[in-house]
């Protein structure tokens, strides 16, 4: 099991029953001691993907002493991928939150950064990315909903909030389906496509099966369950 800490990179072995700790250097082979993050395992690359002070990194997981860094500075918080028809990782998306202004995609040939193309920079605070379909973005700043097509970047669609509730997450269910987690009004079932609230599920004061909070935080779909 992969796992960062702020300082560092860790490997939990199972075998051993311990946990082994790994630094990646900067270009001048100083070891980088802050802002770790891995957020994607490439299974048949063995490679783990990983951010480290203001780059991205790959790194083999067989030999975690060879590692590779690309050239652009990131300041992000929040990271997606896209692979191509070929299964190749193809795109880093990095997206901001508090940390600053508009989208980072990193364009890769393998481990070569191909281009790096900042877009939506008119936006401060955007939490996260989600692939709707193809070339088809949406991201969210707290109580703003937005669709972004890569093909054609100047055109951006801000979607209606009609009931302007403030968003912490979302995923995509299916198809033209997001579910939000917002602040102080229980999880949502949202069609980006008509821009309409659908279904709510609350917190409900003596409900066995309601949600524990009206606040839930993050989001995770896995196997065809819902963790949150």
């Amino acid at each position: 099991i992969w796992f960062s800490t702020v300082e560092a990179i860790n490997c939990y072995v199972r075998k051993t029953d311990s946990i082994v700790t790994f630094q990646v250097n900067d270009s001048l082979g100083v070891s980088i001691d802050k802002d770790y993050k891995t957020f994607h395992l490439d299974a048949l690359k063995n490679r783990l993907w990983l951010r480290a002070g203001e780059h991205i990194f790959g790194l083999d997981i067989e030999n975690p002493q060879s590692y590779f860094r690309l050239p652009s500075k990131i300041n992000a918080y929040d990271f997606n991928v896209f692979y191509n028809k070929e299964g190749d990782l193809s795109k880093i998306i990095a997206s901001p939150w508090a940390y600053g202004n508009g989208i980072d995609f990193f364009y890769l040939q393998d481990s070569v950064l191909i281009r790096h193309q900042r877009y939506l920079q008119e936006f401060a605070n955007l939490r996260k990315s989600i692939l709707l379909q193809d070339s088809i973005w949406f991201f969210f700043q707290e109580n703003q909903f937005l669709v972004f097509n890569e093909e054609m970047p100047s055109k951006i669609k801000k979607l209606k909030n009609e009931r302007n509730y403030s968003v912490w997450d979302v995923t995509k269910l299916k198809e033209d389906f997001l579910l939000l987690s917002t602040v102080a009004n229980g999880l949502w079932l949202y069609n980006w496509r008509t821009e309409k609230y659908i279904k709510q599920w609350n917190y409900s004061e003596g409900e066995r099966f309601s949600l524990t909070s009206k606040q839930p935080k993050d989001l995770n779909i896995a196997n065809q369950f819902l963790w949150l």
